[in-house]
């Protein structure tokens, strides 16, 4: 178990990515408080963790949520414990039609990097991933309002999915138990893509036709 006696805040873990990390830690051993806003969602996903999680509901618009939430479990410094952001490749380069989106992941990276060189000193480590697209129950039903076949995660085209399907929420949380383990330690400041595909300087292959 690689995170035997670890306690573990997942900010939006009752669904998607979140959800994934909240069971991976459990199954290596953490104790887990779950964020989330819905509470029929959160009960679901600690139900079936069992007593290794508990759950949190806090709405993070709410400008003293944070200090609720560390009030309720964590103790970086004390501990020298780490912080994992996960933010998007968007951060790069961004997309036309979810400048919003980008903007912010954009804003995530550099703050990332930002607080690990601002809290080296406390041995509080901070680490970020760079996650490409990933097939969330979200991103699924997203995809259908916009159109798409209900089969669409299967007919996906290969320059966005290089390997023939879609990156899982489950391979998101199979990375994450290192940077929140301490097989990582003591790096910190990392900025790490998780991707199919190089996004610097990509030039993706076309197919040729006979």
């Amino acid at each position: 178990m690689r995170l035997r006696d670890k306690v573990i805040i997942v900010t939006g873990g009752t669904s998607g990515i979140g959800q994934a990390i909240a069971e991976r830690a459990v199954v290596e051993g953490a104790r887990v408080l779950v964020h989330g806003i819905e509470r029929a969602d959160g009960e679901a996903v600690v139900g079936k963790l069992g007593a290794a999680a508990v759950l949190h509901l806090d709405d993070l618009l709410d400008p003293a949520s944070p200090a609720r939430m560390v009030a309720a479990f964590s103790q970086l410094k004390a501990n020298a414990g780490c912080v994992l952001n996960i933010g998007s490749i968007n951060a790069h380069s961004g997309q036309a039609n979810l400048l919003d989106y980008s903007l912010s992941k954009g804003a995530m990276q550099t703050l990332s990097r930002n607080l690990a060189n601002a809290h080296c000193a406390d041995r509080v480590r901070v680490n970020h991933l760079n996650v490409g697209w990933v097939l969330t129950a979200r991103e699924y039903a997203h995809q259908i309002e916009h159109g798409m076949a209900a089969d669409w995660p299967q007919n996906v085209p290969e320059q966005f999915a290089p390997s023939g399907r879609l990156i899982m929420p489950e391979d998101i949380a199979a990375a994450a138990v290192y940077w929140l383990g301490d097989e990582s330690r003591p790096v910190s400041g990392a900025v790490v893509e998780l991707e199919q595909y190089s996004i610097i300087g990509r030039n993706p292959n076309k197919s040729s036709t006979k």
